[in-house]
């Protein structure tokens, strides 16, 4: 499998601009979360679906996102096309 540029993975993920919010949401046009985004804009089948917007999986979604051939750094002096940010909430957010 070839490694998406950051470029690409910027211009997949702005094509779902106006596409409706779901919790869970995995089809690009119809509905998207911000991770089902993020698995159509890396064009990954394998990103994690069992969390809560405030459940703890931080983790769980990192190691996630790791399977799919990313780089995960946690400096974030610089930022380029196509980085993913992955932060947590408090639980009363």
């Amino acid at each position: 499998m070839t490694r998406p540029t950051g470029d690409a993975i910027a211009e997949r993920a702005f094509s779902q601009i106006g596409t409706p919010f779901r919790l869970h949401g995995r089809m690009p046009g119809v509905a998207l979360d911000c991770v089902g985004l993020v698995a159509y804009a890396i064009n990954a089948n394998n990103v994690v679906r069992d969390y809560s917007l405030k459940g703890v999986k931080f983790l769980t979604i990192l190691s996630h996102l790791d399977n799919c051939d990313l780089d995960i750094v946690g400096d974030y002096s610089t930022v380029c096309d196509g980085d993913v940010a992955v932060v947590t909430c408090s639980p009363q957010q």
